[in-house]
C-alpha cells in the first residue's frame, strides 16, 4: 500500500500551484478543499517510510510500509493526522 504525498518543502508557489491543478484534474476536476502538512520525520517515527517517487513530478513521494492490519494502518493514520498541520 502506498500514499501519494508531495514535499512541498521544495516548491516555490507557483510549482505548487501547477501540481494542485494536476492532482484536481486527476481526480475529475475535484478542487482539493485542503491540504495536511505533515514532516518526513513524523512520518518515519511511526513506523513508515517516505520514497522518492519523480515519476510524475520533481517533488513527488510515496509513503510506505503500511501495516497489513487495517487497525495498525488507522492507528498510523491517526498519529499522523494529529501532528499535521491543515492548510486551506
Amino acid at each position: 500500500m502506498r500514499t501519494s504525498v508531495f514535499r512541498k518543502d521544495y516548491m516555490d508557489e507557483s510549482y505548487y500551484s501547477v501540481v494542485m491543478n494536476k492532482v484536481s484534474q486527476a481526480r475529475g476536476g475535484r478542487k482539493i478543499k485542503a491540504t495536511a502538512l505533515v514532516v518526513a520525520t513524523d512520518v518515519i517515527a511511526a513506523g513508515v517510510k517516505v520514497t522518492p517517487e519523480e515519476t510524475e513530478h520533481k517533488w513527488h513521494a510515496d509513503i510506505e510500509s503500511w501495516p497489513e492490519e487495517k487497525h495498525e494502518r488507522m492507528r498510523i493514520a491517526q498519529e499522523l493526522a494529529a501532528k499535521s498541520v491543515l492548510e486551506q
